[in-house]
């Protein structure tokens, strides 16, 4: 049994049920806790240095038998020497997380520097985050690579993992992925969590060693069983992946619950994807609002922008354009693409915000240079609405991409630009494949306009009955005019069987929506049906020979009379 193990019972008497029998060697090892405290704090009170921060160590995380206490653990960590490095390391740490004193990061930062001053790791290290943020002293990522580098040859886990960090992110030192993999490897055969889970980034995505997801997969494991929250989270990652272990959408909402529950706010934002498609646990568009606002709330950049449109569409939360328009900004504040889109729109539509063109452009602009095919196709449509002919061409030329990769709202526009000749030559049958590939992936619009092209026999061959089964597939999806489009086929019987009282149907909604025309094809349809029927001519007795029949009796001459 190790020192960090309860107390196990043996098994009860079934006799006696309210009797409970310890074993002798249970009793004596917690007599020896007890003595070791004892004789632990009775050193303290003596002197002792190691001691005195034992037991501040023991009230701080209430281990060893000691109750969890941190005012008294900081004044345990108070009674060290003024010189004593590790007591001045253990009172910053209490100043810098407010344990049982008011936070002052200042403070904190100048007893790192004390402590550090006698070369002890961990005060190095911490003072190199001091440096590496700005916290206490002014920013110098330099700084902050020499001191990690100075606890990691004192052999501290944090200071290799730290400097890791810095060699993989280029900061303060140039990138290079082969070092910061090293010391991730150096730290995580020590068994530091956070190494272990950096580690297996690397051998996920083959950053600085070969990739090996099942390596990956070994450390995400052992850094999540020590309950650090971001390797449950990639854990969960690579069971929704399927990705070096089976699909398994309910093992990854268990794991982005866990890593959730540690406070770790990337996780609860898959947590809300979760929810929000219905994978792994039921679809519930509240709850998927909930966790997104709960990463946005721990300054999750992606879920600012989630957050924001929840509000902006109203899912699973009340519509607020003033709330959107907040998150999309503190979204676009930290160069998140998609929140710079979604408020350009709200610059471009007023919502939340006062309506400012121009600062839409802007931000499309700006999205559109990190590479956001959203911004570019909002500013190809931004500059559609002006009326010089400059800016229908420059909108022609930024529709092309995001077509290109399968945006069907863009193959849709850029379909109309060829059709009607708006920005670029007027290309009828390139205008037709265009609203092929957007109808293909469901777009109303375009099967509406391509269902036109095949009526009218603009850019394909004329086809009615392809077209009415186009209409009727955009009716579908709610669109009006593709109602009364196909009520128009259904009055002629184009492509299908001529059907006046299907046709009063469709038109009657297309009435009801406002479609130009609807009503007084409505009109004409029901006067044709109110009309008396026309007369036929009487029909004559039906010869039940056959026309071989009476073809042969013809050839033979009237009947003679006997």
């Amino acid at each position: 049994m190790t020192d960090h193990e309860p107390f196990q019972r043996e098994p009860q008497n079934p006799q006696d049920p309210q009797v409970v029998v310890f074993s002798p060697e249970l009793l004596k090892l917690a007599d020896r806790r007890r003595q070791a405290l004892e004789d632990c704090r009775q050193a303290a009170e003596n002197g002792d240095a190691n001691a005195v921060v034992q037991m501040g160590v023991n009230c701080l995380y209430g281990v060893n038998g000691v109750e969890k206490n941190p005012q008294k653990a900081f004044y345990w960590f108070s009674q060290t020497a003024e010189d004593d490095p590790a007591g001045l390391y253990w009172r910053a740490l209490c100043y810098d997380n407010g344990l049982g004193v008011e936070r002052d990061e200042d403070r904190a930062c100048r007893l790192y520097q004390e402590s550090a001053a006698g070369d002890y790791a961990p005060a190095l290290c911490n003072l190199g985050v001091c440096y590496e943020s700005g916290q206490g002293v002014e920013k110098n990522l330099e700084k902050a690579v020499e001191l990690y580098r100075r606890a990691a040859e004192g052999g501290y886990p944090m200071g290799r993992c730290n400097l890791g960090v810095m060699y993989f992110f280029g900061q303060g030192v140039e990138k290079d992925l082969n070092k910061a993999a090293y010391c991730f490897a150096q730290a995580a055969e020590q068994r530091l969590p956070r190494a272990q889970y950096l580690l297996g980034v690397c051998c996920e995505f083959g950053d600085g060693v070969e990739q090996d997801v099942s390596r990956a997969l070994a450390l995400y494991r052992e850094a999540a069983g020590a309950g650090y929250p971001d390797a449950q989270c990639a854990l969960g990652v690579l069971h929704h992946q399927g990705k070096g272990v089976d699909q398994d959408d309910r093992e990854a909402v268990r794991l982005f619950r866990q890593a959730a529950e540690g406070g770790y706010p990337r996780a609860w934002h898959f947590l809300g994807l979760s929810y929000d498609q219905g994978t792994g646990v039921e679809q519930n568009a509240q709850e998927a609002f909930r966790c997104f606002l709960a990463a946005a709330q721990g300054d999750y950049t992606e879920a600012l922008c989630q957050t924001g449109m929840c509000y902006y569409f109203g899912h699973g939360a009340e519509k607020d354009y003033d709330r959107a328009a907040e998150y999309f900004r503190r979204g676009a504040e930290r160069e998140h693409p998609r929140a710079m889109t979604r408020l350009g729109v709200c610059y471009e539509t007023g919502h939340g915000v006062e309506q400012d063109v121009q600062r839409a452009e802007d931000l499309y602009r700006r999205a559109m240079a990190l590479g956001e095919l959203e911004g570019q196709y909002c500013l190809a449509g931004l500059l559609r609405r002006r009326k010089d002919p400059e800016s229908h061409r420059e909108a022609a030329r930024l529709l092309q991409k995001p077509a290109a990769v399968g945006m069907p709202r863009a193959q849709y526009l850029l379909g109309v630009c060829y059709e009607t000749g708006d920005g670029v030559e007027k290309k009828p049958r390139y205008a037709a494949y265009m609203y092929h590939r957007a109808a293909l992936q469901g777009h109303p619009e375009a099967m509406l306009r391509l269902g036109i092209c095949y009526e009218t026999g603009v850019g394909t061959e004329k086809d009615p009955a392809i077209a009415a089964n186009l209409y009727r597939r955009a009716a579908e999806q709610g669109s009006d005019l593709a109602r009364c489009r196909l009520g128009r086929l259904y009055e002629q019987g184009l492509g299908v069987e001529r059907d006046l009282r299907r046709a009063e149907g469709l038109y009657e909604a297309g009435t009801r929506a406002g479609v130009s025309g609807a009503k007084e094809a409505l009109d004409r349809v029901r006067a044709v049906l109110a009309a008396p029927p026309e007369p036929q001519p009487e029909d004559k007795p039906l010869d039940k020979k056959s026309p071989l029949r009476r073809l042969l009796d013809r050839l033979k001459g009237p009947k003679s009379e006997e």
